[in-house]
């Protein structure tokens, strides 16, 4: 083990020359770069014009140097760096400024080699800003960029070369924008490795942290760690490392352990489809895994090795650096935690929740924080990560989430916000939406009054509006993939003079192999259909649907075709995920396998006996939903009797009340018939059109 500062000499400096403001001691480092790149100032009087000079001090310097243009130059820069005029209102004297006020005046060569010495993410970008899945991507996250800071006004309609001169210049003038930049490129299937390689050329000039390097063999492990830290931590960040390293090393003995992390991550986050096709090993894969863990959350490696059921040495391994985490969090203070790095902080504010809490920092231990974080996420608290702790009035803390979660986490925490309350947060935010603050309820008004402005705000609104685009923009290019591939194939059929079959559905990438699935004698569940079993499908636990004999036709496998080439292309948290399906024989589709049944916001509370399923389990679903519509908010996540009775309280229209509490009621028997809830809907709203036979 050995701790090695990464070789970063010149950053400091680096940044320094993007971030101050430029004095006068600064004139003769311009000069000679404005020299360097060609410049001869022939136009300095237009040039001064777009640094803030105005014209009588240019006529004055014109005048008093007549026929000399170095020294006009040379003038004008002294006046700009001394802020003469109005050159503070412009920007002020930086490179940033400079290198504007040249393009401006159409010195773009000049511009562009002062940009790359000076502003090397400027250069990074412009290496990528002609892709071509960048740039159909541009025009189409216009708002996301815009509510992430990136680009300074929404550009509706935009171009994708006004946006992306608009991402170069918030580049320019704050370096680490690039970050920001790469990271939603992350976000996208078509432009998720562009965004990867930005995201790493940055690091490999930028990143000034200290690395711990844990080597063993031809095994290495990098962890980052802050500048300043104490005698706690670092051995906490020692015993991380270790693990992970453990963890490799048990790996490696595994032969099938490459391709069986690659089937189980990759449904796992959107950016790790693109970034798995770059790892060949077992050591790369990892990294990914380590990125989206953190030193007092190690959960996904946990559930990983968990579902890798040949990987009993790497859960011990992990059950022991757990154990330190449980001491560590009640023995830590939470002064001593104030502003360390527990995960990489986050670039995106659509990723970044705050929870405000009005405790004094003494009071406390991380157990606390724990306790807030895992109240204000609930079940989803494996998909988040403690990034840090800051002290301000009270403190606040900052985890981070992926943004396909954003719906779920806003039910969570608005679930959870009386015990939220009772420990002491005054503000919660989730992405760009506030959703809960005491000043809000200072008036005594009732907590659901509140809570169902939430989802009117704008803040909320344009979070969910971001999250829904991204995946609703990666189904797109994953069809459109698909239909380029069918037509290609078709092509190429037609050109051989082939027979064409199913040329509706010609990707038939989720055909999987009868032999690679075994089946178990633990059965979930029966239809008219198929039955579901548990499974095992290259060394993971799954869901299996064998589908019966009889129900095997011509007409049935063209409808099972077209059913499986709908399900491959879908990927929704709310969604069971669909791995697979065999073509040979009696099909068999196979799918993650769930521990939670159904949607805890719409099922009965005897959804989680087999044996007391029935058509009233529907009435309910459906009387939830009614109630949802209702009152413009989501429904309670729980099974919760009292949670129920809360919601539909706040219903304000008495006779879809009267429905609505007749529809949950609790036990089965006593809910009406689905015809008889139609009737009555029909006679409140009357735009029902019902048949007799119903």
């Amino acid at each position: 083990m050995r701790d090695r500062p990464r070789d970063k000499a010149d950053m400091s400096t680096l940044e320094k020359s993007e971030e101050r403001s430029l004095g006068i001691g600064d004139l003769a480092e311009i000069l000679d770069l404005l020299k360097k790149y060609g410049y001869s100032g022939i136009d300095f009087y237009n040039f001064g014009l777009r640094l803030g000079l105005l014209p009588r001090t240019l006529d004055v310097i014109a005048k008093n140097n007549s026929g000399d243009l170095s020294s006009c130059l040379r003038e004008s820069l002294k006046a700009w760096l001394e802020q003469a005029d109005n050159v503070a209102s412009n920007g002020g004297p930086t490179y940033f400024t400079l290198i504007r006020g040249l393009k401006k005046t159409e010195q773009n060569a000049v511009a562009d080699g002062i940009d790359r010495e000076k502003h090397p993410s400027c250069d990074i970008l412009a290496r990528y800003k002609s892709d071509q899945s960048v740039q159909e991507l541009l025009p189409k996250i216009a708002l996301f960029l815009h509510k992430e800071g990136i680009i300074k006004e929404m550009m509706l309609p935009a171009t994708a070369q006004a946006l992306m001169n608009a991402v170069r210049e918030s580049v320019c003038a704050d370096h680490s924008n690039i970050l920001k930049f790469a990271a939603i490129l992350q976000k996208f299937v078509s432009t998720v490795s562009v965004g990867y390689t930005i995201d790493n050329e940055y690091k490999n000039i930028y990143e000034g942290d200290n690395m711990l390097v844990l080597t063993e063999g031809d095994s290495e492990l990098a962890i980052y760690m802050p500048q300043s830290f104490n005698a706690e931590f670092i051995d906490m960040r020692i015993k991380f490392g270790q693990t992970f390293r453990k963890v490799l090393k048990i790996l490696k003995t595994c032969p099938s352990a490459v391709e069986d992390l690659r089937e189980l991550l990759i449904f796992l986050y959107s950016d790790f489809k693109a970034r798995l096709t770059q790892c060949h090993n077992v050591s790369c894969i990892l990294e990914l895994i380590h990125e989206k863990c953190s030193l007092i959350n190690v959960s996904l490696l946990e559930s990983i090795m968990n579902e890798l059921e040949v990987m009993e040495e790497a859960v011990t391994v992990i059950s022991e650096y757990k154990a330190s985490i449980e001491t560590f969090l009640q023995s830590v203070s939470l002064r001593l935690s104030l502003n360390e790095k527990f995960s990489s902080l986050p670039s995106l504010r659509c990723e970044t929740a705050t929870i405000y809490v009005g405790r004094n920092v003494d009071d406390c231990t991380l157990n606390d924080i724990m306790e807030l974080v895992s109240l204000a996420a609930d079940r989803l608290s494996k998909r988040v990560t403690l990034v840090v702790v800051r002290e301000g009035n009270s403190f606040t803390i900052t985890f981070s989430f992926p943004a396909f979660l954003s719906e779920s986490l806003i039910a969570t925490a608005l679930n959870n916000i009386d015990s939220l309350i009772e420990r002491g947060v005054k503000r919660l935010t989730i992405g760009y939406g506030v959703v809960y603050e005491a000043a809000n309820d200072s008036d005594g008004s009732s907590l659901e009054k509140y809570i169902s402005s939430v989802y009117s705000n704008d803040g909320t609104l344009q979070q969910l509006l971001v999250s829904q685009n991204i995946l609703l923009l990666n189904s797109q290019e994953e069809l459109t993939r698909i239909q380029k591939k069918g037509i290609q194939e078709k092509q190429v059929s037609e050109s051989e003079g082939g027979i064409i079959q199913a040329q509706a559905f010609p990707d038939e990438q989720w055909v999987i192999d009868k032999d690679e699935v075994t089946l178990t004698k633990k059965e979930l569940g029966r239809g008219s259909f198929s039955v579901v079993t548990v499974g095992i499908f290259r060394g993971l636990r799954v869901a299996v649907k064998s589908l019966y004999d009889d129900v095997i036709s011509d007409k049935n496998i063209v409808l099972f075709t077209r059913e499986m080439s709908i399900a491959s292309r879908i990927r929704h948290p709310n969604l069971v995920q669909f791995i697979g399906a065999t073509k040979v024989g009696s099909p068999l589709i196979v799918t993650e396998l769930m521990s939670t049944v159904g949607n805890a916001a719409y099922a009965s509370p005897e959804a989680r006996d087999p044996d007391q399923q029935s058509p009233a389990m529907d009435v309910y679903s459906y009387s939830v939903l009614l109630l949802e519509m209702t009152i413009a908010r989501l429904p309670a996540t729980t099974l919760s009797e009292r949670d129920r009775q809360v919601q539909t309280a706040s219903t304000a229209w008495p006779a879809m009340k009267s429905i609505i509490e007749d529809g949950i009621a609790v036990d089965p028997r006593a809910r009406p018939a689905i015809s008889i809830i139609m009737n009555k809907l029909k006679n409140i709203c009357g735009i029902f059109k019902i048949p007799d036979d119903y």
